[in-house]
């Protein structure tokens, strides 16, 4: 019995759980530990530092020497599927690194554009003057390799500018981790951590409080019954879903109580509740001292079968006649002169 029940409402969890947790993985695989590396902060990406011994980490960089756009994203809004309008989300420009002689792919917002565009001038202003110094842009990102269509576009404007493209490109696009924006590096970890959270809540209120503990608490309080008598009934009885309903005892998994004694039952009835698409169904066993079990089920079938299960029981009353309602709830005992004590006598 005891196994029975705990392995329904393991079960009756099981998928939930996995969907939360491979929700989890899921958000957890797009930005990996892109968090704890935002978190940290970023390192400078000294004149000396090696670009191979860098590469993977988040950086900040001064880009002082860039030498011209090479690739523009564009950002396309699209309402019930059609087109709207597109707009300029980033550039990258190819970016010379006078500490290493090498040449950089530097991607900043469509909102710093103009600042890495406006280096040029400042370059020349500080020769102007005869300053030897000038600040450029700083950018904070992961230095990571140029692949793909990218790296090709870059190559095209290095050999339009008639300049050698290095073996290994390196790229650091401004506010983003592997490729990620911080806004979806947090977003993700933030939704992946909620999504664990509630699997592993779920599953540690099924296992902080198991089936066995409760079913010993109901005996302990009930010293006049044995878990032979209650092994008996659920033996014998009559099933529907996840609820058994047996001659004394109606036993279900998914009860905070596991079980009631059928001889307290006045009234069962049932209801179905809607939340957003889904619809949940019930059956409600009311109790001779006024408290409520609800016993879950999966379709309207399921809870007007196990309504019939309680046919057999004189003493209760079935359906759900308005007028029970108001008498259960405002006149107890005109209610319980209908069937039960009837049935006492």
């Amino acid at each position: 019995m005891i196994n029975k029940l705990q392995m329904k409402e393991l079960m009756s969890v099981f998928f939930l759980v996995v969907f939360l947790g491979g929700l989890s993985g899921f958000m957890f695989s797009r930005v990996g530990l892109s968090a704890v590396t935002a978190i940290r902060g970023s390192v400078p990406l000294e004149a000396e530092a090696d670009l191979a011994d860098m590469e993977g980490r988040y950086v900040t960089y001064e880009a002082k020497y860039p030498l011209g756009e090479y690739l523009e994203v564009t950002k396309v809004t699209k309402k019930y599927g059609v087109t709207q309008s597109s707009k300029k989300d980033s550039s990258a420009y190819v970016v010379f690194d006078e500490a290493r002689e090498v040449f950089l792919s530097i991607q900043v917002g469509a909102d710093r554009c103009s600042e890495m565009e406006a280096i040029p001038d400042k370059y020349q202003e500080a020769i102007d003057k005869g300053e030897e110094d000038f600040s450029g842009i700083l950018v904070s990102g992961s230095l990571d390799r140029l692949t793909g269509e990218d790296l090709e576009y870059y190559i095209e404007a290095m050999e339009d500018a008639g300049l050698s493209v290095d073996e290994v490109v390196y790229h650091i696009a401004d506010k983003k981790i592997r490729g990620n924006s911080m806004s979806n590096v947090y977003g993700f970890t933030a939704i992946g951590l909620l999504m664990g959270l509630m699997a592993l809540a779920i599953l540690f209120t099924v296992l902080k409080d198991p089936v066995k503990k409760r079913v010993n608490r109901y005996l302990s309080a009930h010293p006049n019954v044995t878990l032979s008598q209650l092994e008996a009934d659920f033996a014998a009885a009559r099933k529907v879903d996840s609820v058994w309903v047996g001659q004394n005892w109606t036993f279900a998994a998914n009860l905070k109580e596991v079980l009631f004694d059928n001889r307290e039952v006045v009234w069962v009835h049932s209801r179905s509740e809607r939340s957003g698409r889904s619809v949940s169904f019930y059956v409600y066993a009311e109790l001779m001292d006024g408290t409520t079990r609800r016993l879950s089920v999966s379709s309207e079938k399921n809870s007007r079968q196990v309504m019939e299960l309680y046919a057999g029981f004189p003493h209760i009353v079935r359906g759900s006649n308005p007028e029970y309602a108001y008498l259960y709830q405002h006149d107890r005992d005109a209610f319980l002169n209908m069937k039960f004590r009837g049935t006492q006598e």
